[in-house]
C-alpha cells in the first residue's frame, strides 16, 4: 500500500529531521511522495531497507545514552 507507506513516512520524517539524521533527508521525503508517485518495486525495498536499518541503528544509539544517563529514550529526544 503505497499511500500507507508515505503517511508512515511523514510521520517519520519529522522525527528524522529533529534527531539530524542527514542520511535519510532525501530518501525519506521520496518515501514520503509514494502515495502520489508510486516506485518501482526494487528501488522502493532498497529504500525502505535503508530506512529500517539507519533508524534501528538510532533507536539503538537513543537507547545507549539512556541507559548511560538513565532517562528514558523519549527524554533523550525531546532536546
Amino acid at each position: 500500500d503505497w499511500e500507507a507507506a508515505g503517511d508512515a513516512a511523514h510521520h517519520l520524517k519529522s522525527s528524522l529531521d529533529g534527531l539530524g539524521v542527514e542520511s535519510l533527508r532525501r530518501v525519506i521525503r521520496e518515501v514520503e511522495a509514494y502515495g502520489s508517485t508510486p516506485p518501482p518495486p526494487a528501488h522502493a525495498a532498497r529504500q525502505v531497507a535503508q530506512v529500517r536499518a539507519t533508524t534501528d541503528a538510532a533507536r539503538s544509539t537513543l537507547k545507549r545514552i539512556a541507559a548511560i544517563s538513565r532517562v528514558s529514550p523519549k527524554e533523550c529526544m525531546k532536546g
